[in-house]
């Protein structure tokens, strides 16, 4: 009987360790295959543990995200770069058109200015004309009554020749009406016309001209004593005044000698 026992209790501790034998067999392959697991996924994931792979995973998302997000805000920046392109572009062709209606403006100026100068010119070029064509006329006019002058020899002393001629009247700028008052003033009109009618006689233009004396020579006439710039013969002028046109040289008298 105490056999029996003896051996079943042996039977039973060499079956235990035998099923201890099996677990610790089993649990020893379930662990290498666990490290096989854990080493084939570090693997795959290019050698981050797993906890890693996940942040890197979720790194990516969310740089995919902002990438997204970049693309999305890159064209609203490139509208606004666009915006502001055409607006500089638009700002461009206005200031180009402003300076070419300036430019116009001033050619058109610049054309007015040469059309009014032109014709300024041609009104200055027609009056030098008119001028010319009246001088002319005087001068032609002073040659005709110059060519009715006589010229007679004088027996009165201190006279040598006395000429005479048919001139017409210097024509007055007073006032014509009523009687007339002769003003020896030299700053007076009546001054200047008795100067342009011994001009007119004698041929010695008022601006060369040396005045000796002007006075009254009775009759309401006048004598004007001058020389052609202080040289040559004294020539004494008588000159009368015509209603209603002004002062006329009648006579020249050349002196031999110069007594004022």
């Amino acid at each position: 009987m105490s056999k029996n026992n003896s051996g079943f209790s042996r039977e039973g501790r060499f079956a235990k360790r035998k099923r201890s034998k099996i677990i610790a067999t089993i649990l020893a392959s379930a662990a290498a295959l666990l490290i096989i697991v854990y080493i084939i996924l570090f693997t795959a994931g290019g050698g981050v543990a797993p906890d890693e792979t996940q942040d890197s995973e979720t790194q990516s998302e969310s740089a995919e995200q902002n990438d997204s997000s970049g693309d999305s805000e890159e064209p609203t920046e490139e509208l606004e770069v666009r915006e502001i392109e055409e607006e500089n572009e638009d700002s461009d062709e206005e200031n180009s058109e402003n300076d070419s209606s300036e430019e116009d403006e001033k050619e058109e100026s610049e054309e007015s200015e040469n059309e009014s100068s032109e014709e300024n010119e041609d009104e200055e070029s027609e009056e030098e004309e008119s001028e010319e064509e009246s001088s002319e006329e005087e001068e032609s006019s002073e040659d005709e009554e110059n060519d009715d002058r006589q010229v007679e020899e004088s027996s009165e002393e201190n006279v040598d020749r006395v000429i005479t001629g048919d001139w017409s009247p210097v024509q007055t700028e007073q006032d014509i009406s009523g009687e007339h008052r002769t003003t020896y003033d030299p700053n007076s009109q009546d001054w200047q016309e008795i100067l342009q009618a011994a001009s007119k006689a004698t041929g010695v233009d008022v601006g060369a001209m040396t005045v000796w004396r002007i006075e009254n020579a009775g009759n309401g006439q006048v004598h004007a004593a001058i020389s052609d710039g202080g040289q040559g013969k004294v020539q004494r002028v008588l000159i009368d005044w015509e209603d209603g046109e002004g002062y006329q040289p009648l006579q020249v008298e050349e002196l031999n000698n110069n007594p004022y």
